[in-house]
């Protein structure tokens, strides 16, 4: 399982005690505001550091943070190539560029940012470590991907990102029971991070956790009720429960939820062939998966077999 590009952005640079009242225009205030969910405020703060301080590489750094947050991502790029131009050795700048690319599935551009992170601090770049891993995971370079991984949680022991990201190459090598316990640990430190509740679902699914498995989708689409890897989850739970019927009407969710997905009427065909008098509806939606560019072996055959 790949972890998906909707993962939920994490930026963060500090870890300094909250200031309720009086907040000092510092690194150590915006810090306070974010603590406190303030982003918007926090954004104007880092404005007031530029204006006094335009020459200081951190009040963008800061900036970009909180729209990143506020989803202005072109703005956030902005405040970090600022940041770069006022001081080219500063790798928070870098690895924020690298995450956004990351998002944008600009993987090559992300790469050469998280990189460059990396080679400048690197014991300052658990976020780099985590995104590059991501990245290498999705290139099928699974072995450099665990040790990226690796490396980010000994740097932040509390790197969701990481721990997610190492859950699905647990999953993947079918370590259930491992990749569990990194989702688990994933969405304990970042109670949104709605792709660790997915892993979750998926690993006690194949360890035939049921209820447990119910209750993590369930948990993802409370934190969004149109997220299509939930449904998609749910739909692989009711695979593992061979309630193939059930299945369908999962995938029928993800479809609708993200209808330029192939992985998803690739999940349905498959479920409809062992669902009685649907091999023709199977048969469309795996041509339909092949057309939306999704293909896999399991799939390839099951056309092959099924659908001539």
């Amino acid at each position: 399982m790949k972890l998906k590009a909707a993962l939920i952005v994490t930026i963060t640079m500090f870890s300094y005690s909250l200031q309720a009242q009086n907040v000092p225009v510092t690194r150590k205030g915006g810090a306070a505001l974010f603590k406190q969910g303030k982003i918007k405020e926090a954004e104007d703060l880092f404005t007031k550091a530029i204006d006094q301080l335009p020459d200081s590489a951190w009040p963008y750094v800061g900036r970009a943070t909180a729209r990143v947050k506020l989803k202005d991502t072109s703005g956030a790029v902005d405040d970090y190539t600022k940041a770069i131009s006022v001081d080219k050795n500063y790798p928070s700048a870098y690895s924020g560029i690298g995450m956004i690319e990351f998002y944008r599935n600009h993987y090559d551009s992300a790469l050469k940012y998280l990189n460059k992170a990396i080679d400048l601090k690197p014991e300052e770049a658990p976020e780099a470590y985590a995104f590059r891993g991501i990245i290498k995971d999705h290139q099928g370079d699974t072995a450099a991907a665990l040790v990226d991984f690796n490396k980010a949680i000994e740097l932040k022991p509390n790197m969701s990102e990481a721990f997610c990201g190492r859950g699905a190459l647990k999953f993947e090598k079918k370590d259930y029971k491992g990749a569990l316990k990194d989702y688990t640990k994933a969405s304990t430190v970042s109670a949104d991070m709605i792709d660790a509740f997915v892993g979750k679902g998926k690993a006690m699914s194949k360890m035939k956790n049921f209820d447990g498995a119910a209750d993590a989708f369930n948990a993802a689409l409370n934190l969004n009720d149109n997220y299509a890897p939930a449904y998609d989850g749910e739909g692989f739970m009711k695979i593992e429960q061979k309630d193939y019927k059930a299945a369908v009407s999962c995938y029928n969710k993800a479809i609708k939820a993200d209808p330029k997905n192939g992985l998803y009427y690739a999940d349905r065909g498959m479920a409809e062939l062992n669902v009685k008098n649907s091999d023709k509806e199977a048969c469309a939606d795996l041509n339909k998966a092949k057309d939306l560019g999704y293909s896999d072996p399991e799939m390839e055959s099951a056309l092959s077999s099924n659908c001539n």
